[in-house]
């Protein structure tokens, strides 16, 4: 069971940039640069461009086969949303992560999130729901994930629908706080010393 967001903080349209915590960021962007070599590699590139909040470089550009957009460093809520909101996915491939705020922000502004599956990642995206889960390290099912996602839109416009749905619906403050309350007065009923009300 999520914490909870407040989901009103960031709103968008549909889109989204990656941002890369320190404790992995060497294993994230060598993951989405190999997919992106993969999908380049394979002729499956066109229309793709990567959008970088928190840099402004990326090692070794010119051998992606896409166009990058480096935003720099984004610390204020107005500018993650925007940012989120001007992409239509965000790539999100932590190799270990609990429950990550990048995928919690990308949802609520209406972008679906392609997420290695560890740690909370399955729970919060729901595969081909509001998003991808792929096995972690699997360049090629990250590089198939990125494309499934963008060649139909009509299926884009589906997931990102769904992740604004299902963040508004499970992961907001009011959500978290009122499914502790059910568990606790599940947990309560079936307690033998149940207190009357």
């Amino acid at each position: 069971m999520g914490d909870g967001g407040d989901a009103s903080r960031l709103r968008g349209e549909s889109a989204s940039a990656e941002r890369f915590p320190a404790h992995d960021t060497q294993v994230r962007e060598r993951l989405i640069a190999d997919a992106l070599r993969e999908l380049s590699r394979s002729g499956r590139a066109a229309g793709i461009e990567l959008v970088v909040g928190g840099a402004t470089s990326v090692p070794d550009a010119e051998s992606l086969g896409v166009p990058i957009r480096c935003l720099g460093p984004m610390s204020d809520e107005t500018s993650l949303a925007l940012a989120y909101s001007a992409a239509d996915v965000s790539v999100v491939p932590s190799v270990q992560e609990n429950f990550a705020n990048t995928g919690l922000e990308a949802l609520a502004c209406g972008t679906p999130v392609i997420a290695f599956r560890v740690g909370g990642m399955p729970d919060m995206v729901r595969d081909r729901v509001n998003g991808v889960v792929v096995d972690p390290f699997d360049v090629r099912g990250l590089a198939d994930a990125i494309r499934w996602t963008l060649e139909d839109r009509g299926r884009l416009d589906e997931l990102s629908a769904n992740a604004r749905r299902i963040m508004e619906q499970d992961y907001t403050l009011d959500g978290a706080a009122q499914r502790y309350l059910s568990l606790y007065e599940e947990l309560l009923a079936r307690s033998p010393r149940a207190v009357e009300t």
